[in-house]
């Protein structure tokens, strides 16, 4: 297939492993629908979702540069009949899930809120700063001037430092004159 619906298939009851590169967006939609995980980080903060995996006790975690089948198989057939990441990953779902109001109720709240009170008072008051303010050009001018004093300073250490191999090494010396 050229395209599968990810958050489709890991709603489905019959899905009991999740195994991927631990990209955060899956992370997210495996615990929504409580599916445990195997994860193989391959770079970036995958390294990271890997590392939440194992210690939350929702999967396991392969090591890409050792990655055989037995080692896929054998975390794969771990996760799936070894019951404490099924239930660390239902328990998981239900934390996200319980939510005061679903989600079409809160959106009806809100509408109704602002119908009754307005909303003047939700408003950014970005649109109201200066444009000093909103840029924050006063710290990237700050910023600059910080590079620029430590750019300087580089440069006069390393130009002193030339100047005194120069002199030691080609016998430089100041002369007096009499």
């Amino acid at each position: 297939m050229p395209w599968t619906p990810q958050n489709d298939i890991l709603g489905h009851p019959k899905t009991r492993v999740f195994l991927y590169h631990g990209g955060n967006n899956g992370f997210q939609e495996a615990c929504y629908h409580g599916v445990p995980l195997v994860v193989f980080p391959l770079h970036g903060d995958q390294y990271d979702v890997g590392a939440r995996v194992e210690k939350r006790g929702l999967g396991r975690q392969l090591d890409k540069m050792h990655l055989t089948a037995e080692s896929i198989y054998e975390a794969l057939n771990d996760v799936i009949n070894n019951p404490k990441y099924a239930s660390t990953a239902k328990q998981v779902s239900a934390i996200m899930k319980d939510q005061p109001l679903s989600p079409r109720d809160r959106a009806a709240h809100w509408i109704e809120h602002v119908i009754k009170f307005g909303g003047d008072y939700l408003r950014s008051t970005g649109p109201e700063l200066s444009l000093v303010q909103y840029y924050m050009i006063d710290v990237l001018a700050l910023y600059f001037i910080v590079f620029l004093i430590i750019v300087i300073t580089i440069f006069l250490i390393l130009r002193c430092g030339f100047l005194l191999l120069l002199r030691l090494a080609c016998g430089w010396t100041k002369q007096k004159k009499d």
